[in-house]
């Protein structure tokens, strides 16, 4: 990256490129923003006072179009290099993750894995192989990412929720995405968050394609203006948790 704006981070033989602008509150939260899938991918350039912003960069993967921020070749780096990321810029501990469709995928994964306040999807992937779209020319993309003949439960983020988990979520996606995409990848989820007794918000626009439903921008003021709601949940859920783990008090962790 030639861009000053740019950083690497270091995680075992890996370097990972990322952008950090900071807020100018002290207790403000961070976000993390993910991008979606491209041969090009760039960081972000949302800039706000009340957020602190870390965009990480995921040119792994299949000719270095992603890994959907989990890994490649059955090296699932990701889960432990997001969280030492976010620890390398905040020493905080309240956290959002917003992305589009793999970012969506990113944000949802991390976001649960990390327990954050609050994720904003847009048209995210929940399934990855074994679906229709993945077998609509996402194959070649998804497969390099598990080891060759292994079944990741990451395949189906259905597989990392846990009952109450404190985090809320807010989901949007387009009535004509792709081929069975919402019947694949948005209904099956939802069921999965009722089930789990997880809060969430979601919204099917009206529209076709594969694209944006809200700007970056929007998405981040979607979750401000629920920033009261999602508080009262994490820490209502936090104390269901802690009860049910008879433990003292729990941390979000990698």
């Amino acid at each position: 990256m030639q861009d000053p704006r740019y950083k690497n981070f270091s995680h075992g033989n890996r370097d990972i490129s990322y952008t950090f602008e900071p807020a100018q509150k002290a207790d403000a939260p961070l976000v993390v923003i993910l991008h979606g899938h491209t041969r090009t991918p760039t960081a972000s350039k949302f800039r706000h006072e009340d957020w602190n912003v870390l965009c990480p960069v995921d040119n792994f993967g299949y000719e270095g179009w992603g890994s959907w921020f989990l890994g490649e070749g059955g090296d699932l780096f990701w889960l432990e290099a997001m969280p030492e990321l976010i620890r390398h810029v905040y020493s905080g501990d309240k956290y959002y993750f917003c992305g589009s469709s793999m970012g969506g995928y990113g944000s949802i994964l991390h976001g649960c894995r990390m327990r954050a306040r609050g994720v904003y999807a847009n048209i995210p992937q929940t399934r990855l192989l074994g679906s229709t779209y993945s077998n609509s020319g996402m194959k070649k993309f998804f497969e390099p990412i598990f080891k060759c003949g292994d079944m990741s439960p990451y395949n189906d983020l259905r597989n990392v929720l846990e009952k109450h988990l404190p985090t809320s979520f807010i989901l949007s996606g387009l009535r004509w995405d792709k081929p069975k995409y919402i019947e694949e990848q948005t209904f099956p989820f939802l069921a999965a968050l009722c089930e789990n007794e997880v809060n969430f918000r979601s919204e099917i626009h009206f529209g076709a394609g594969h694209k944006l439903t809200y700007t970056t921008v929007e998405s981040l003021a979607l979750l401000a203006q629920h920033f009261d709601e999602i508080e009262e949940n994490y820490a209502r859920k936090m104390r269901l948790m802690k009860r049910r783990l008879g433990v003292g008090p729990v941390r979000g962790a990698g």
